[in-house]
């Protein structure tokens, strides 16, 4: 299970569910796996960003996408709550 994706299937088979990716550059990313494709994939980032005037920062989820070739490697994420 903690073993990095390495075909097209096992990024479908995880579609909705959380991921962790290590790209080349050394970014670690985690999000919800949202869309893929033979060449990329897409991952649903929540990030808290405050906004002008707000008391409070707010979530937000941004999709960002990334190249199957740019990552080292994406692997499901487990969380033990």
């Amino acid at each position: 299970l903690s073993a990095p994706f390495k075909v097209l299937q096992q990024y479908e088979k995880h579609l909705g569910d959380s991921v962790d990716v290590l790209t080349k550059d050394g970014r670690k990313l985690t999000g919800v796996l949202t869309d893929v494709t033979p060449v990329e994939f897409t991952i649903e980032v929540t990030r808290k960003v405050k906004e002008p005037g707000a008391k409070r920062p707010v979530m937000v989820a941004e999709p960002v996408t990334l190249a199957v070739a740019d990552c080292k490697q994406v692997a499901y994420h487990f969380d033990f709550k």
